[in-house]
Order: structure tokens, then C-alpha cells, then sequence
């Protein structure tokens, strides 16, 4: 939810669900889970969110996949926090930056 918080969800274009339940139990909007109930990617690509992307998802070692290309969006923490994630779309681009 922190996520939501920062980036001013209340004014997404889409957010079914965020804030209901658990983000697996519930299928927050731009979710994906594994059959575990960890969190393994957000896609939220031009979603109108805004703000700063919390640190506090560095702690979501499951995380695989961030995407939230052309949004107005920036990383609160130094990318190295975010070191672990496979695929990071940095914002206001569409470019995928694999490890």
C-alpha cells in the first residue's frame, strides 16, 4: 500500500482492489503472484501514478518485475536498493532494463 500512498493512488486510472485484503488474495490491479502468495510483479505502465517509488519495495524479495514506464515517477532510494529486480522499466520512458 505504500506504493499507492506515494504515488497518489487515489488518482490512478485503474486500481481495482488495491487496499482490499492482501495483494494475491484480493488481484490488485497490475498484480502478478506466485503460487505461494508472494508479490513477483507490478505493471503499471501508464497508469497516471506520481510521486516517489518507497524504498519500503526493496523489501519484497519475491519482486521480480517493476514496470511503470510513462508515469511521472522517480526512485526515492538509490537504484542499488532495487539491485535484485530482474526487469525495472525506468520512469517516463518504455525501454526494459534487464540484468
Amino acid at each position: 500500500m505504500s506504493l499507492y500512498r506515494e504515488t497518489r493512488g487515489f488518482e490512478w486510472k485503474s486500481k481495482a482492489n488495491w487496499g482490499t485484503g492482501l495483494p494475491c488474495n484480493q488481484t490488485w490491479f497490475g498484480v502478478s503472484c506466485d503460487s505461494n502468495g508472494n508479490v513477483i510483479s507490478l505493471s503499471l505502465p501508464r497508469n497516471r501514478l506520481i510521486g516517489a517509488i518507497p524504498s519500503s519495495l526493496s523489501g519484497a524479495c519475491a519482486l521480480k518485475t517493476i514496470q511503470l514506464h510513462d508515469n511521472c515517477t522517480m526512485l526515492s532510494s538509490p537504484p542499488l536498493l532495487f539491485s535484485w529486480i530482474l526487469r525495472l522499466s525506468p520512469p517516463h520512458t518504455n525501454t526494459m532494463i534487464d540484468k
